[in-house]
């Protein structure tokens, strides 16, 4: 018999060592698995920086060259903060990645990565254009990489971490997420739920005379059962997005306090050239133009028109001339022609009403006459319904140009109205119109 117990003990032992075994190898793997998740998601945040870095240097190049470029880098820069400074607070310091979180956050640093190549300047051929035909819509697409597909998503073009897919809100901005926040409308601590530190003023147990979840003391219908939203006030928030629907401007549409209650707005679309059109409407889209197609004016004998042409015929010379020039439609003055009494230069300017030049300070030869000297503008545009002069001077001591004081001083058609100042001392004026 004493046999038999012993080998039951040996037994027992043994099971006891095999199930400490695969209690402690379990342990170590799992560690290992979160160890490996933490760094991946660690080496991301450090990708998301350096792309943040990128958009930066994107902003400060564009900052005299294209204001618009300028400004969605910027807007882009402050999103990417906000992405990674989210991962580090509220999951990679709480040691809480996953598999799902690491394969959502790089979706969203590849969006960040296309977005910096486009509006960079990538060459519209090695971007990726995506086809839209009906057949291959993919409506399992999760644009914002947020774990919300966006037939579900409510910010779809925003990380968000709530189940509708928008990002958690923080409306008194006191550090603390609404729904963790116990005064969500008056900036508090972390440590006081997100309420103000009571002062010797503050009630040590704040009465709630009405029921509705608010104290008293923050509560402007204290007497009054109201929305916790509303500060304590009986309204609604149709739509809970924290804003209360009297002041809600989108009230049945979650959006943002910045945005009055409704949704941010769109980003603007790519306007290469800075014409005020739109690369997706423009037919020119890297030369700047008018309506109604984005491209510019061209000079050719179908669209070249001169409204003037003068004969001297009461000679007058002059050391200076204005001429007031008011479109009709957009026009291009391509060129004026001036007679002069001697080889010389002249100076001339083109300004709006405002005195603001639209050409720098330009010298310009000058042939004897009688014939008439070609002075090009460089294809100026000027736009309809607006004034502006030209005006014109001599550079140099007995230099004059010849006007005729016999003829109008006025000229117009159905394209441009034209007033001199004085004698006409233009010869021969040139535009060009769509």
């Amino acid at each position: 018999m004493k046999p038999f117990i012993n080998q039951a003990a040996t037994v027992l032992l043994l099971a006891f060592y095999v199930v400490i075994f695969f209690c402690v190898a379990g342990c170590i793997s799992g560690c290992t698995n979160d160890n490996a998740e933490l760094g991946k998601a660690k080496a991301l945040v450090e990708k998301f920086e350096s792309l943040e870095e990128e958009f930066n240097l994107l902003a400060s190049r564009s900052e005299d060259s294209n204001a618009d470029k300028q400004q969605r880098a910027e807007r882009i820069t402050k999103e990417i903060g906000n992405y990674h400074n989210e991962m580090t607070r509220d999951y990679i310091s709480k040691g809480q990645v996953s598999e799902s979180k690491l394969i959502a956050w790089e979706e969203a640093l590849n969006n960040f990565s296309n977005q910096y190549d486009q509006l960079k300047g990538t060459p519209k051929k090695d971007i990726e254009e995506p086809d839209n035909t009906p057949q291959q819509l993919d409506t399992d697409t999760d644009s914002d990489g947020d774990g919300v597909l966006d037939k579900d998503d409510q910010c779809k073009n925003q990380y968000g971490e709530r189940k509708d897919g928008c990002p958690r809100r923080d409306t008194d901005g006191d550090g603390v997420y609404d729904e963790e926040d116990k005064c969500p409308k008056s900036k508090g601590t972390a440590a006081n739920k997100g309420c103000p530190k009571k002062t010797t003023s503050t009630p040590r147990d704040p009465q709630d005379s009405d029921g509705d979840g608010v104290y008293n003391i923050y509560d402007d219908c204290p007497n009054t059962r109201g929305a916790p939203t509303c500060k304590g006030c009986p309204d609604k928030d149709t739509d809970a997005d924290g804003i209360c629907d009297q002041k809600d401007q989108c009230p049945n549409i979650f959006g943002q306090a910045t945005y009055n209650g409704c949704p941010p707005p769109p980003p603007p679309e790519m306007d290469s050239d800075n014409d005020g059109y739109p690369d997706s409407k423009d037919n020119c889209p890297n030369r700047k133009g008018i309506e109604p197609d984005g491209c510019p004016i061209e000079c050719n004998s179908l669209t070249r028109f001169a409204p003037i042409k003068l004969s001297v015929e009461c000679k007058k010379e002059l050391r200076t001339g204005k001429l007031q020039i008011r479109p009709s439609t957009d026009l291009v003055l391509e060129e004026f022609r001036l007679v002069a009494n001697d080889n010389g230069t002249i100076n001339y300017y083109i300004k709006d009403l405002s005195g603001r030049n639209l050409n720098n300070r330009t010298q310009s030869n000058l042939n004897a006459g009688p014939n008439t000297s070609q002075i090009r503008t460089s294809d100026l545009l000027l736009k309809k319904g607006r004034t502006y002069d030209l005006i014109v001077e001599t550079a140099s001591g007995s230099l004059t140009f010849v006007a005729d004081s016999c003829a109008n001083t006025n000229f117009s058609n159905s394209n441009v109205e034209l007033r001199f100042t004085g004698e006409p001392f233009i010869h021969q004026l040139t535009f060009c119109k769509k």
